[in-house]
């Protein structure tokens, strides 16, 4: 009896041992930060590329320097690797796979895009702004974390008080830079801090979701029934993106062929004018839109709002 309780002492101190060296080792092996660091060239003439969003999946993102270089902290996740890491900008898109080995000797060869954002001069924007349209920009609205949002101010140059009547979405331009067909994003209205100048509180307390798709030029939202003043000091229109392929959120039925009746208000003509902000992962709070993900006017020509006559 003695000699079965040293026996079993032993096992439970060996045990015991066993599983502080393995704690340990697990400490050592997923605590503490790595970082994924290198360059974005463009693949024909081997220069780098600065200022343009380096992505990886499940991490965050980061922008290069002027050498185009880019250093990015990343946990100690053995079982993640490799990351999928990719730029998709105006003018440029690559992706490559980041094994352990070559985590701080990237080099990430990017290529021009066939049908890259072409400016299209109109009665609002004029031909000389189009020299001010950053191609190195990159657009996030449709390849974003759920539950971020971007927001765009709308300027309101009418004195009356008005209502939002409809909300019609330009879409044909931002479909090329989509990751899903059919993206389902939830509208978003925002009154403008008096004192920041950032999105507020809601103006619409209603969930409306929306589906921006490729195939479909415009799409345009009723909004008539839930009475939302439009603020003479403007407004902020935002999308919240929701989970791709989740079809909790239907597509609701669109208002083909909409001629507005009332007075249509836009984003300011000048980029000097112009406001966004996003209220992104991992940060979550407002944000001014950083350069590197400011693709004016992309989204800002994107949102006609209609007000009641």
């Amino acid at each position: 009896m003695r000699l079965i309780r040293i026996i079993g002492i032993l096992l439970a101190v060996i045990w015991l041992a066993t599983c502080h060296l393995a704690s340990s080792v697990s400490a050592k092996t997923i605590g503490g930060p790595e970082i994924i660091s290198g360059y974005v060239l463009d693949s024909i003439t081997r220069q780098p590329v600065p200022g343009v969003l380096v992505r990886a999946s499940l991490i965050g993102k980061t922008a290069t320097d002027q050498q185009g270089h880019f250093s990015l902290p990343v946990p100690k996740r053995p079982a993640a690797w490799p990351y999928a890491l990719y730029v998709s900008t105006l003018a440029y898109q690559g992706r490559t796979l980041v094994t352990h080995d070559i985590a701080r000797n990237v080099t990430l060869l990017v290529s021009r895009r066939k049908l890259a954002f072409q400016f299209k001069a109109d009665s609002c924007l004029s031909a000389a702004a189009a020299q001010k349209v950053n191609p190195y920009a990159t657009p996030t609205l449709a390849e974003d974390w759920p539950g971020n949002l971007y927001a765009v101010f709308v300027a309101n140059n009418i004195h009356t008080a008005r209502t939002i009547r409809t909300i019609t979405l330009r879409t044909a331009e931002v479909g090329p830079y989509m990751s899903d067909p059919t993206f389902p994003l939830r509208l978003r209205i925002f009154a403008v801090d008096s004192l920041t100048r950032q999105p507020a509180g809601d103006l619409l307390t209603e969930s409306v979701v929306q589906c921006i798709s490729r195939k479909i030029h415009s799409t345009t939202i009723d909004l008539n029934q839930y009475g939302i003043p439009a603020p003479r000091q403007g407004f902020y229109v935002a999308f919240e993106t929701l989970m791709q392929g989740d079809h909790f959120y239907p597509c609701p039925d669109d208002m083909p062929n909409y001629h507005p009746r009332g007075p249509v208000l836009r984003a300011p003509c000048a980029l000097a004018d112009s406001r966004s902000w996003q209220y992104a992962y991992p940060v979550r709070q407002w944000q001014p839109t950083p350069p590197e993900e400011n693709c004016w006017p992309l989204y800002e020509r994107m949102f006609e709002v209609e007000v009641t006559p």
